[in-house]
């Protein structure tokens, strides 16, 4: 059985992009990165589904560049040598350069601008979007590559969906997409909050694509919050042809 991906409709002719689901025969559990508390794949099997993933993408499985997300607002600038670093998101203006990014109820959001031919790809949970790396992100790469938002293209993922996402007041507090359940529950839209925050950072809301699948209740996806330490992680990527 071939592997199974989402394929984001926004982008155009030329980019490649791809969310790759859970029911993948070969590897049900683990996805394409390492579970953060669970059983984690051995080196040979990680090695083994990211080829996967880079056949699939049409890309040769050195020119994947994935990283070691800590739920921040560190962005790198992503190149055929770059090393994996300590961040939750990555720019690049370099073609056949795959930007990938972990997610299993985080949003990975993925970034085009086509003035300045560059990619980003950010991973986006309640931190992330608190801290706005999305926009933290279109900020870089206007620095670093003269992108301008106004000519970008952007894709959130499945993600925690708004109606089953639940945390906690404190957390609750530091977003308005929340809707009260009961005591101290919430839930949170984290998919309509990064979606302003696109808005907001400068792209058009017709150039925005939003999955609406739930990965705590689609079981086609990887869940944390679902599965807990046996979760994997799925991968979203994004990458520019020449």
């Amino acid at each position: 059985m071939m592997p199974e991906f989402d394929r984001p409709a926004i982008f155009p002719k030329g980019i490649l992009a791809a969310i790759s689901l859970r029911n993948v025969a070969a590897f049900p559990k683990i996805g394409f990165s390492p579970g953060s508390r669970g059983a984690l794949p051995s080196d040979e099997e990680l090695t083994k589904h990211r080829s996967i993933l880079a056949d699939e993408i049409g890309l040769p499985p050195e020119s994947l560049k994935f990283q070691r997300q800590i739920h921040g607002d560190i962005i790198c600038k992503a190149g055929r040598n770059s090393e994996e670093t300590e961040s939750d998101g990555m720019i690049t203006a370099e073609t056949n350069i795959g930007l990938c990014i972990s997610i299993a109820d985080c949003a990975a959001v993925l970034v085009y601008c086509e003035a300045s031919r560059s990619i980003g790809a950010f991973h986006s949970g309640w931190r992330g979007t608190y801290l706005k790396i999305s926009s933290c992100g279109i900020e870089m790469m206007r620095c670093e590559f003269d992108a301008q938002p106004q000519s970008m293209f952007a894709y959130i993922s499945p993600c925690a969906g708004g109606e089953a996402y639940e945390v906690g007041g404190k957390v609750a507090r530091l977003f308005s997409k929340t809707r009260h359940i009961s005591g101290d529950k919430y839930t949170l839209d984290i998919r309509a909050e990064i979606r302003d925050e696109l808005i907001a950072a400068g792209i058009s809301p017709g150039r925005i694509e939003c999955s609406d699948a739930c990965t705590i209740r689609d079981h086609l996806y990887h869940s944390y919050r679902r599965d807990s330490n046996t979760s994997g992680r799925m991968a979203a990527i994004i990458a520019m042809k020449p």
